[in-house]
């Protein structure tokens, strides 16, 4: 009795990651079809009604992104390996200026009502092991969203060195932290009311961005900004001693 009790939760846990996977699948397959025709549409007519097609691939990128990031949520409730940073030297490496460049342009997309502008204050001459460049990637994918989600006018992208860490800051303006603002790492938490359809979204971004820098020993902290208001989210991911992180040749 007690043998066959003990398997019962790998078995259960199996079923809801198939059920994830199955779900994944079915909705993934119409959104690269319908993506595919608006892209066609756009071809065959030479861009004369892309003031259509535009809204419709947006849309199939908010709803993709929807869907991974509740794969991604399904997989975090599994245990997940630490990364080794042990220090590297050779290795396929990105710009990092080339990396917040790329991820700004995919949560653009993913937000065309917005009117914020974004800038960015990068070195140009640092670049990142793939690794880690994947990580950064995916943890600022998740916060630009929600910046593009409650910024008014402005979003600000700045990266410095310091202390053993690459850090990056995205400041922008707006209605600033909820009281509670612990909350806002909680899966399904959008500032201090839960399910909030106000701004949209699940309220998983920082809840993942967060889980994914700590499978690099990296961390992610929100404040408000000091004098005015908005919020200030800062990334750091410590760098090994050699090579994880160096200045471009």
């Amino acid at each position: 009795m007690s043998s066959a009790s003990s398997f019962q939760p790998q078995s259960s846990k199996k079923g809801e990651n198939d059920r994830v996977n199955a779900l994944s699948h079915e909705l993934r397959t119409p959104l690269a079809i319908i993506s595919g025709y608006a892209e066609i549409l756009e071809e065959e007519t030479g861009g004369e009604h892309e003031h259509l097609t535009r809204p419709i691939r947006d849309a199939v990128e908010r709803l993709r992104h929807v869907v991974e990031s509740v794969v991604a949520y399904e997989q975090s409730r599994q245990p997940a390996p630490v990364h080794s940073i042990a220090p590297r030297v050779q290795g396929t490496r990105v710009p990092l200026d080339h990396l917040v460049g790329r991820t700004i342009g995919k949560v653009q997309r993913r937000h065309p009502e917005s009117h914020a502008h974004i800038m960015r204050k990068l070195d140009h001459s640092v670049s990142l092991p793939t690794d880690l460049a994947d990580v950064l990637s995916e943890s600022l994918n998740h916060v630009l969203d929600n910046a593009m989600k409650f910024a008014d006018e402005s979003i600000r992208v700045s990266a410095s060195i310091e202390h053993g860490s690459l850090t990056l800051s995205v400041q922008y303006d707006g209605p600033g932290l909820p009281g509670k603002s612990i909350a806002v790492f909680t899966p399904f938490q959008q500032g201090s009311s839960g399910l909030n359809r106000q701004k949209g979204g699940l309220g998983m971004g920082l809840f993942l961005a967060k889980r994914s820098l700590t499978q690099v020993s990296g961390s992610i902290q929100l404040t408000d900004l000091e004098g005015r208001s908005g919020t200030q989210a800062t990334i750091r991911i410590p760098i090994p001693e050699q090579g994880s992180l160096r200045l471009a040749a």
